[in-house]
């Protein structure tokens, strides 16, 4: 087994936890909204400051799957030109793919950073909570996909070089 795939595999693991991290914030916000609907419904007194606690939320949960469908390469793609170029050249348009994949990562990182460091003294309305942990550790989930991204894309490029063909579309051959 060479050390690219060995990142790899260290990276799905670190990825799966992190998505078990965002599945189980994912789940208590669920859990609280459904109890904050009850209580509404039932006793017409809602949870103090939900909003809040769903607006701290939100960006932690969506960022904490991003390195996940990364690893995997769920993300959504357009390979009808790469199939009525050849496969060489289907590996290459891939390749492509996962480098702008991996700029554009590098920008929302950069992005997320600088907009983490603008709210610092920035409080949630109701429990005055501050705004700036969360988008800190949205921005270090997000920051964690940059190597990630490498990764996937330096296999990519091993594949590409070595004619191999695509993992993903061997593994939808497979399932067939």
């Amino acid at each position: 087994m060479n050390r690219l795939k060995t990142l790899e595999d260290k990276a799905r693991k670190l990825s799966q936890t992190i998505a078990l991290f965002g599945l189980v914030c994912l789940l208590i916000q669920a859990s609280a909204i459904f109890i904050d609907v009850l209580l509404r419904w039932l006793f017409n007194s809602p949870l103090f400051g939900m909003e809040d606690i769903n607006q701290l939320l939100l960006a932690v949960i969506l960022a904490s799957f991003f390195p996940a469908l990364l690893v995997d390469s769920k993300n959504v793609t357009i390979d009808f030109l790469g199939r009525s170029l050849g496969p060489k050249i289907a590996a290459w348009l891939d390749v492509f793919g996962h480098v702008i994949t991996l700029l554009l990562f590098t920008i929302v990182s950069w992005q997320l950073a600088v907009f983490s460091a603008e709210v610092h003294k920035q409080t949630t309305l109701i429990l005055q909570l501050p705004v700036s942990p969360s988008w800190w550790l949205a921005t270090s989930l997000i920051t964690l996909c940059i190597p990630i991204q490498m990764v996937v894309t330096a296999l990519h490029i091993q594949q590409a070089i070595g004619n191999r063909q695509n993992p993903i579309t061997t593994k939808i051959t497979e399932q067939e």
